[in-house]
């Protein structure tokens, strides 16, 4: 099945995520995560759980 252009997907975050999960993380909090802090969960053993919502190439949300 092939995917149309405003499917969104859901997938785990990769290292390549987190410059548009940090730009996300800073309009949507007063006191935002910084990007060693997801680099650092990833690192953790998060990665397990994290995930992206993507739509085409571009993440439009998360979970950690």
């Amino acid at each position: 099945m092939k995917s149309g252009p405003e499917e969104v997907r859901i997938e785990p975050v990769t290292r390549d995520d987190i410059g548009e999960i940090v730009a996300i993380e800073r309009t949507s909090f007063s006191d935002p995560w910084s990007r060693g802090m997801f680099e650092s969960e990833l690192s953790a053993g998060g990665v397990l759980h994290a995930r992206t919502a993507k739509r085409g190439k571009r993440v439009i949300g998360y979970l950690f």
